[in-house]
């Protein structure tokens, strides 16, 4: 497995300044690469999923329907207690009071999420195979320089010049996220 550094840009142009700026700090051009990444739920459209994409479901939104549900029933509770006490012509509270608690639980159920899920955004990737620490620390200083988003760490197979088992659904380890870096890699 070889040690690969990567990042993100929004454009061609930007992803080419950068294989520049890479070239020129020492890397070799079989030791970069750069690739599409499609946006999270687009990969292998039409192939992997019947209704398209690579997943049945957004991963951030599943639970939801928990949340929605508790938040109803509580939504809901009030709403009628308070109906009862307001008279028979108020009952309609209760079913506005389980639609605002539908509401509320929904949108607490996706806040409880695991903040530290992080998917990588769509953009033209360019990554670098780095064969020492010297050179993943001058990996991620370049692409920093260069304006890259969501630098990440990997563990890949690298051949004639690509990054062979790039997994787009995988959970990349960004290289600013402290306590999942691995020895080598020099953050600033």
């Amino acid at each position: 497995m070889s040690r690969i550094i990567a990042g993100v840009f929004d454009t061609m142009t930007e992803a080419e300044r950068t294989r520049d700026a890479l070239r020129t700090a020492g890397f070799a051009e079989n030791e970069i690469t750069s690739f599409f990444n499609n946006a999270p739920g687009q990969h292998g459209v039409g192939t992997a999923v019947t209704a398209g994409g690579d997943e049945p479901i957004d991963p951030q939104a599943r639970g939801m329907e928990k949340g929605t549900a508790t938040g109803a029933a509580i939504g809901g509770a009030v709403g009628f207690a308070a109906g009862l006490t307001a008279g028979p012509a108020a009952l309609a509270t209760g079913a506005v009071g389980a639609y605002i608690g539908a509401l509320a639980g929904s949108a607490q159920s996706t806040e409880d999420k695991d903040a530290h899920t992080v998917r990588r955004p769509a953009g033209v990737m360019v990554a670098v195979h780095a064969t020492s620490a010297d050179l993943e620390r001058e990996a991620v200083r370049v692409l920093r320089e260069c304006g890259a988003d969501n630098i990440e760490q990997a563990e890949g197979l690298w051949e004639n010049g690509d990054w062979v088992d790039f997994n787009p659904n995988a959970e990349p380890v960004l290289v600013d996220q402290p306590q999942l870096n691995a020895p080598g890699v020099a953050r600033t």
